[in-house]
């Protein structure tokens, strides 16, 4: 069971993204009717870590096998924005995870969700693409950081 919780007009969401990255290209995602990008990730479990969640998301969803020493905490984002006509209270947990040649396929498909499409984007490139939350393209470097946005 996911943590998250929706009383009248309000959502609340715990989540976990990776910032996965190979060489000079970072990982993202989009959904077909979305005109946004996103990191791959989902909501937390109940009795799970952020960790634990996030290396079992990327197993199912993405088929990429990463042990939780390989992830490196790098944003915990207060997240507070409207969503389909509700207000959303989000706590997102970003992770960067940096693969060898090992782990690395060019083409990945979502497995779980064919409407989600994985894509690689030179750094260069994805500062500049509409990503959502837009605060995540300064995760370029290692430096954590704990960030409240409210809109």
């Amino acid at each position: 069971m996911d943590i998250c919780y929706k009383m009248g007009n309000v959502g609340f969401n715990v989540r976990v993204a990776a910032f996965i990255t190979y060489q000079d290209k970072i990982l993202i995602s989009k959904r077909k009717d979305k005109d946004y990008y996103s990191l791959p990730g989902g909501k937390i479990a109940l009795e799970e870590t952020s960790k634990e969640t996030l290396q079992r998301e990327l197993q199912e969803e993405l088929g990429i096998n990463i042990s939780l020493e390989e992830m490196s905490l790098v944003r915990i984002v207060e997240n507070f924005y409207p969503f389909e006509g509700r207000k959303v209270h989000e706590y997102l947990f970003i992770y960067k995870i940096e693969l060898d040649d090992n782990d690395y396929a060019e083409k990945l498909i979502n497995f779980e969700n064919q409407d989600m499409k994985m894509k690689w984007v030179l750094e260069e490139e994805f500062v500049l693409l509409n990503i959502m939350p837009g605060i995540i393209k300064g995760i370029t470097d290692n430096t954590f950081r704990h960030l409240i946005i409210k809109k």
